[in-house]
């Protein structure tokens, strides 16, 4: 899931950067350092993150059951922030489409299976929400630095 959504970000991010690098909040970012290089690096380390704790996750699902729900939850409010920055910029952002389609309907299916609902499903939406921004701000800002153009 993760691939394929990022998979549509890469390949639009910097028509998007250079069409919205100056509105906010990018206008106070080094946005012409962002390529497709750099942001292949940025979601190749979180990548190597997700697939480290997903080998950790399949050694024994039963206790790691809170670590996978987690990761969903990161996966979700990602895929909200995209929506979000669509309604704020009033069209296609990237990582939008595939959010809408998989992302969403992906972890409506691991929600329900795991009969996660309510306060508990708020709180890992919560914590996801929480992870997700410096997790993807640190994987670009890291990006950037290792393949300056």
């Amino acid at each position: 899931m993760f691939l394929l959504h990022d998979t549509e970000e890469i390949l639009w991010i910097k028509p998007f950067l250079n069409a919205h690098k100056n509105e906010a909040p990018f206008n106070w970012m080094p946005v012409d350092r962002i390529n497709t290089r750099t942001f292949t690096i940025s979601v190749g380390i979180i990548f190597l993150l997700i697939l480290t704790l997903c080998f950790y996750i399949t050694k024994n699902l039963g206790e790691r059951r809170p670590i996978f729900r987690l990761l969903t939850a990161v996966l979700v409010m990602n895929g909200l922030t995209h929506v979000l920055q669509a309604i704020y910029f009033t069209g296609y952002t990237p990582g939008v489409v595939t959010s809408v389609l998989l992302i969403f309907p992906y972890a409506y299916f691991v929600w329900k299976n795991n009969s996660i609902k309510g306060w508990i499903l708020a709180k890992y939406l919560a914590a996801g929400f929480i992870i997700q921004i410096p997790l993807a701000l640190g994987a670009v800002i890291a990006g950037t630095l290792i393949f300056q153009s």
